[in-house]
């Protein structure tokens, strides 16, 4: 009976062994699976171009700070392909700053466009912009 009941012992530590590592195993991808969606969820970069989908960043936000209304715009620079530049989120009548000049293989940045014309960066947001770069 003792050999019987040693060997039954045998087989329980051995199922234990193998069900801790597949929880093991388990937890590890989900924690990996965590890490990236919370580190890595960022625009992909392919070819030294960057893909970035900002069509949610069209919309204004309105805060109420003391007991005031306040709406924010977005900014955006579309690079045509040259290196990204993020968009910045300004307050209604905020003058924005100057960005970093893009940069693209085989080509000069001139200046930001804005419906075909150069921005003037003294001027004050009142709504949500796509400027260009030339």
């Amino acid at each position: 009976m003792k050999k019987k009941t040693n060997i039954l012992k045998e087989k329980s530590n051995k199922k234990r062994k193998i069900i801790t590592s597949l929880l093991c195993v388990s937890l590890f991808c989900v924690f990996s699976i965590f890490l990236m969606v919370t580190f890595f969820d960022q625009p992909s970069k392919t070819n030294d171009k960057t893909v970035v989908d900002d069509s949610s960043e069209k919309e204004n936000d309105v805060e109420k700070v003391d007991d005031e209304v306040t709406t924010s715009y977005v900014v955006s620079f579309n690079t045509d392909g040259g290196s990204y530049i993020e968009s910045v989120t300004a307050f209604e009548n905020e003058i924005i700053d100057i960005p970093e000049e893009p940069y693209k293989e085989g080509y000069t940045f001139d200046k930001w466009l804005l419906n075909g014309k150069e921005y003037d960066f003294d001027t004050p947001i009142r709504d949500s912009i796509e400027l260009e770069a030339s």
